[in-house]
């Protein structure tokens, strides 16, 4: 038995060794000295126990102490009909009380339901939100290359598959753009790695500076880069991959570094969305770069 047991049996033994009590004091009272209010005391008594209808048993306890003074106890010979009224009156008024009494905790305990429903709820939904924050986080961080910021194999991909399908539908054509930093490995073998990190963070914020935000600007290899965009046409890929060499050449001016920065590219647009997948898009814009990188200086797409 639990403290809350313990308590509420205490408080039944109670009430009803009260309501005992109350039963003789009234038997010895003279009629015109009533003393039937005092059983809502232990009537009241009743209200902190949880158990539903604790007080219609406190109502019929009294009522059977009411019908046993009612035939059994020597009634006044004057006004019987008084007696058996104020009787009957008696245990009708104890009934009505028990049914509020009733009626007011059950309000009480939906009131307290409804609360903590709405306690869990909330609690689920903060549990809910926090958990999707997780997600989004780790599945930025599994599309996302930790060095440089851009998307990295796994985001380009994803991200093109859909750029490519809405570019399908809207019959737009779409121009991929493949880069290869040149020398990363002389880079790292003369300076360390940290230089050669630091040549991979150059690019890519020239990357950044130099295609529109709503292009896909990828590292998807250790000196691989690659941009993915939508709507393009020859002039305007030739354009952005002239105004992409001219940022490397401005960001190697005054540098004081004792390398400059040399990327080749290689560009491929497609028009014919049958015979487009972004894989192959890779594949032609990556023999377009090793040209380039073979005749520095040109740019030539493969279509």
């Amino acid at each position: 038995m639990n403290s809350n047991q313990r308590k509420e049996l205490l408080i039944l033994s109670g009430a009803l060794a009260l309501i005992t009590l109350l039963f003789f004091v009234d038997i010895f009272t003279p009629f015109l000295h009533n003393v039937w209010f005092l059983y809502t005391f232990p009537l009241l008594f009743s209200f902190p126990l949880t158990r539903k209808g604790i007080s219609y048993i406190f109502s019929a306890v009294i009522t059977l102490f009411i019908l046993i003074e009612l035939f059994w106890v020597n009634k006044p010979v004057a006004q019987p009909d008084i007696w058996k009224f104020s009787h009957i009156y008696a245990a009708i008024t104890f009934w009505l009380i028990a049914f509020l009494l009733e009626r007011y905790k059950r309000s009480i305990s939906f009131k307290a339901l409804n609360d903590k429903l709405k306690e869990l709820n909330e609690e689920l939904l903060k549990e809910v939100n926090e958990r999707m924050l997780v997600e989004d986080k780790l599945r930025g961080m599994s599309i996302l290359d930790e060095l440089t910021g851009l998307y990295n194999r796994r985001g380009f991909f994803e991200l093109a598959e859909k750029q490519l399908a809405v570019s399908k539908r809207n019959k737009k054509s779409v121009m991929l753009v493949f880069m290869d930093l040149d020398n990363l490995k002389r880079i790292n073998d003369a300076s360390g790695h940290k230089e050669g990190d630091n040549a991979l963070i150059d690019v890519s914020d020239v990357m950044k500076d130099t295609f529109r935000k709503s292009d896909i600007i990828a590292r998807i290899g250790g000196d691989e880069f690659v941009v993915f965009s939508g709507e393009d046409t020859e002039g305007t890929a030739v354009a952005a991959v002239a105004r992409f060499q001219k940022n490397i050449d401005s960001r190697n001016e005054g540098s004081g570094r004792h390398y400059e920065l040399s990327v080749s590219t290689g560009y491929v647009i497609c028009h014919d969305f049958e015979k487009c997948s972004v894989e192959n898009l890779l594949d032609k814009a990556d023999k377009s770069m090793y040209i380039q990188k073979a005749l520095k200086n040109q740019v030539r797409p493969i279509l």
